[in-house]
């Protein structure tokens, strides 16, 4: 099981704070940042936030555009303006690997306070079909739908939704993870459940992994892979043939077996069933 670091445990305690004195704070003001970019054949993306969404669906071929939507709260208007100008979203590009990133304005009082104040910055973007995508920030749920992608994408208070994906590798602390993808990597979040589809008929090797959370995986009763999944509370089933579960753990090869996927929680049913007609 993972281990959670103590820059995540700050950041839990610190955004949670800053939470609550949005209550405090006047209006929002905001501003939004357009942009799109020549990507050529093979992109990559690349997207570093801290406090907002990331969607990222799929787009255009050979380009990738995006619309950062800034939000700033202060004691009034005019404070909130100055503090506007300083939030920047810095785009680069050198030869189609694209990168976005949310600058921050310099910190004040308590860490990650910004004096009392509150910024964040909702990305929603288009990218092509097969596109490479890295992407995280720390408060806000990720939501990724791009077919034949490589997928990477991290938050700590947030769900994850990846509706489609290559290859995937998930990861949060605090929220569920939904997806469909053909293989994945890894998968794995603290508290809250997993629900996914594993598409191909010859998965790749990868985990996915829980604390506090069931786990629920579909996978089709023609795919060749090997599965090991392990509970410390809770039932684990499937209804794969050829799959026997003991009380917390099974051991299974189907259609002669191949790559092991290994499902671990410790408080959560475990469920590797085949799709529903």
């Amino acid at each position: 099981m993972k281990k959670v670091s103590i820059v995540v445990v700050v950041a839990l305690l610190v955004f949670g704070a800053l939470g609550c004195s949005n209550c405090m704070l006047a209006a929002p003001v905001r501003e939004t940042v357009e942009k799109t970019i020549s990507c050529g054949a093979n992109p990559s993306l690349s997207v570093e936030n801290v406090n907002g969404y990331l969607k990222i669906s799929e787009g255009k071929v050979g380009e990738i555009g995006f619309k950062a939507e800034k939000i700033v709260k202060a004691g009034d208007e005019a404070k909130a303006k100055a503090l506007m100008e300083k939030v920047k979203v810095v785009v680069t590009n050198e030869g189609g690997k694209v990168a976005l990133k949310t600058v921050y304005p310099k910190r004040h009082g308590s860490f990650f306070s910004f004096g009392g104040r509150s910024i964040a910055v909702n990305y929603t973007i288009n990218v092509p079909r097969g596109t490479i995508i890295e992407a995280e920030t720390v408060n806000g749920a990720v939501t990724i739908g791009v077919s034949a992608s490589t997928v990477k994408c991290e938050t700590v208070n947030g769900a994850i939704t990846v509706t489609d994906a290559s290859l995937l590798s998930a990861s949060t602390v605090n929220g569920a993870i939904s997806f469909k993808a053909d293989s994945v990597k890894k998968v794995e979040t603290t508290n809250g459940s997993v629900k996914g589809e594993i598409k191909s008929m010859k998965p790749a090797a990868g985990g996915i992994e829980t604390v506090n959370g069931s786990i629920k995986i579909v996978v089709s009763q023609k795919a060749a892979f090997r599965v090991c999944a392990e509970n410390v509370n809770g039932s684990v089933r499937s209804d794969l043939p050829g799959a026997q579960a003991s009380k917390h753990h099974f051991v299974a090869e189907f259609n002669g077996g191949g790559n092991t996927i290994s499902i671990e929680t410790v408080n959560g049913s475990i469920k590797v069933l085949k799709p529903q007609l």
